[in-house]
């Protein structure tokens, strides 16, 4: 946790320290068009795999007022689930527990199409925080299910899930800004499946990502008096 409040800090520390607009900033009315890439981290990985990957995208976001915005983005990670069947326990060792069911495998990447509404409050001048969540439309485009023969793997390949986050801008002038963030997709596009007693529990790809970014306004004619 340290570390990745570190992570949050020292960036914008050495933007502020290196000047800026003494005004405070007032993006109401704005379209802000970005890119970003960061760590993608797959936390529905639970046996020995490699976690960590690279992540990138781009983004626009629209300003509603000065505290509320909506954006779009456009992103591509890895992605992907492991499980054994049933609930690992102390009665059997993790081998046993793998001999007897098997490790079921989906590795993928997708195209992601998530769409936030986004609450930013101001902490210092022109260094505001923010929340954020929404939805994602994800597609697709690699797929490897390393299951068992005779295991389901035609799952679907465009799937929605929840989108949610929060994060720090710093506005470099009326037209610039830089943003670090962490968002999680979650809840959708599930892998497979165990059945109970009272209920079927489902496996779902999980992704955290950690987001370094910059946005840009294109000023025009219409823009011009806002600030």
């Amino acid at each position: 946790m340290k570390k990745l409040v570190l992570l949050f800090l020292i960036p914008i520390w050495a933007i502020a320290q290196g000047g800026g607009v003494s005004t405070i900033i007032n993006p109401d009315g704005k379209w802000f068009f970005g890119g970003e890439m960061g760590r993608n981290t797959i936390e529905s990985y639970s046996y020995g795999e490699g976690k960590r990957f690279i992540q990138g995208g781009i983004s626009a976001e629209y300003y509603t007022g000065r505290h509320w915005s909506l954006s779009l983005k456009v992103k591509y990670f890895d992605t992907g689930v492991s499980y054994i069947k049933g609930d690992h326990n102390d009665f059997y060792p993790i081998d046993d527990y793998e001999a007897i069911y098997g490790i079921k495998r989906f590795k993928g990447a997708v195209f992601s199409f998530p769409i936030n509404i986004k609450w930013e409050f101001r902490i210092h001048q022109n260094l505001r925080g923010y929340i954020k969540m929404g939805v994602a439309d994800n597609e697709e485009v690699q797929s490897r299910y390393d299951y068992p023969e005779g295991i389901r793997t035609d799952y679907v390949k465009a799937y929605w899930n929840f989108n949610q986050g929060f994060g720090l801008t710093y506005f470099i002038s009326n037209k610039m800004g830089a943003y670090i963030d962490v968002e999680g997709y979650n809840l959708g596009g599930y892998k497979g499946t165990d059945s109970y007693f009272f209920y079927t529990k489902k496996y779902f790809p999980v992704n955290t990502l950690f987001n370094i970014g910059f946005k840009y306004h294109f000023e025009n004619e219409s823009n011009k008096g806002k600030g």
